[in-house]
């Protein structure tokens, strides 16, 4: 991959990684489909949809109701 190439791929991982909300573990995720969309004539994609994050359980009171 010439270092243009590789440069655009980058940022636009980046770029769909901030639009995903930040998710952990998921680099390549972002990598391959900014790679694959910009081969492909930069045809907008989303962000890979393969793990979606679920929003935080509120924390239980340690407290039983009666």
């Amino acid at each position: 991959m010439d270092g243009n190439l590789e440069q655009q791929v980058r940022q636009r991982a980046y770029e769909l990684w901030l639009v995903d909300g930040k998710a952990e573990g998921r680099d390549l995720d972002y990598w391959y489909a900014a790679e694959d969309e910009i081969k492909r004539g930069r045809e907008p994609a989303t962000a890979p949809a393969a793990k979606k994050a679920r929003p935080a359980r509120k924390a239980r009171s340690a407290k039983k109701r009666k």
